[in-house]
Parts: C-alpha cells; structure tokens; sequence
C-alpha cells in the first residue's frame, strides 16, 4: 500500500447499510477496504473455536477464536459487536470474521462481505485485540479488493472448508493462494481444514504452514458436540 493510497474516512451515515459503530478509520481501494493494522500471531495457538462456542476460561488463553460459521450466526457480531469485545478478549487471538463469498453472489455483495469483515477486524484491533485476518474469495477476480487494506508479513487464515472436493473451487483456491503468498508474503498461514499433501509442500516452500482440523471434523472424530 502507497500511503497517498490510504485515506482516512468519518462515518457520516451516507450509506444506509454502514454500521453506527463504524467511526474514524483508514481505508484503501476504490471500495474504502478498511485497514488492519498487520498482526504477527507470538506463536501457534493450540487450538481454534468458534465465535459462537465457549471453551472452558482456563483454555481460551491459547485459543484463536475464529469466525468461519454461518452468516446468520455473523450477523449480530456485525449489528453490535460491542457486546462481543469483553469475551473476546480473553482469547488468544481472533480472525476476522469470514462472511460468505460465493461465486453466484453478485460483486456488490461479495465486495460488501469483504468490507464489513475487515471493518469488524479494525473495530477489534481499535478495542486492543490481536486480530489475525482471514481471506477468502470466490473468483480470482475477487483478490483485486479482497487484499486491499492488508500488509505485507504477518499472520494470515485461510480456510479450505467445502472447497476441496470441486475441482473447480480447488483450483480456484489453489491459485488465488500462491497469488496471496506472492503479495503479502506472510510469516505465517493458518490453514481451517484439510490441506492436501501436494497443497502443503508447495506452501510451506514460502511460509510456515499452522494448520486446524473444522470444528465439523473434531466433532465426527470425538463426538464432542
């Protein structure tokens, strides 16, 4: 990022959908991507949760909480994340929230999805949480904005949940993630799911690979619910 790039916006309520407790803030891009401010996790966590599950107080030190759930379950972080920051605190670390991008979904909404994880990632980092942002796109395409506001180096999460087993989605996933690594050159990769063998040797060629089962998996393979 150029620093004549970056501005730093007001909110003034022009836009009807943009939250009230979105306030001074840089941003970047045509789409005023708001900026994370770049965040190296000190070590691996030693496990992940939800947003929405509650591990024991006495685990949550080195726990990353992520949020790669459904969007309904997003949707009231996003309405007030404030009620959200004291637990959140207690934790090791949280990722961005990851809301949908999907490859039938118009640009508006995917650019929109992009826009408010961040927002809510900069909030976090604003109120003194280490914040770890998670990326995801559904077109190659996408990661013209999708890495607007990000630094280079750092500590980035990657999920491959559900993107496996299309051959499509894959490669999609496979080649937008060497364009990733090209850009932000990362310290660290968190990968949420499976990572096939091949994938991870080509990976841990350029950064260093942390990878965590799905809370789904954890699940069939403990029956823990």
């Amino acid at each position: 990022m150029k620093p004549t790039d970056i501005k730093r916006i007001t909110n003034t309520r022009q836009s009807p959908w943009k939250p009230d407790w979105f306030q001074q803030t840089d941003v970047f891009g045509p789409y005023q991507i708001p900026i994370l401010k770049p965040t190296t996790l000190p070590s691996c966590p030693e496990a992940m949760a939800s947003f929405s599950r509650q591990p024991p107080p006495s685990q949550r030190q080195r726990t990353l909480l992520h949020g790669f759930v459904d969007d309904p379950k997003l949707l009231p972080l996003l309405k007030a994340p404030k009620k959200s920051l004291e637990r959140f605190a207690t934790y090791f670390a949280v990722t961005t929230p990851d809301f949908s991008l999907c490859t039938e979904m118009p640009l508006q909404d995917r650019i929109r999805s992009t826009w408010s994880s961040r927002a809510l990632g900069a909030y976090f980092q604003q109120h003194g949480l280490q914040v770890a942002p998670s990326i995801r796109w559904a077109h190659l395409s996408d990661l013209e904005y999708v890495l607007d506001g990000l630094s280079t180096g750092g500590t980035i999460v990657l999920s491959t949940q559900g993107l496996l087993r299309d051959q499509s989605l894959r490669k999609t996933f496979e080649t937008g993630t060497e364009i990733v690594l090209q850009q932000l050159e990362p310290r660290h990769v968190i990968i949420y799911g499976q990572l096939p063998y091949t994938l991870h040797q080509k990976l841990s060629h350029h950064t260093e690979i942390w990878r965590f089962s799905t809370d789904i998996s954890r699940i069939y393979q403990t029956g823990y619910n």
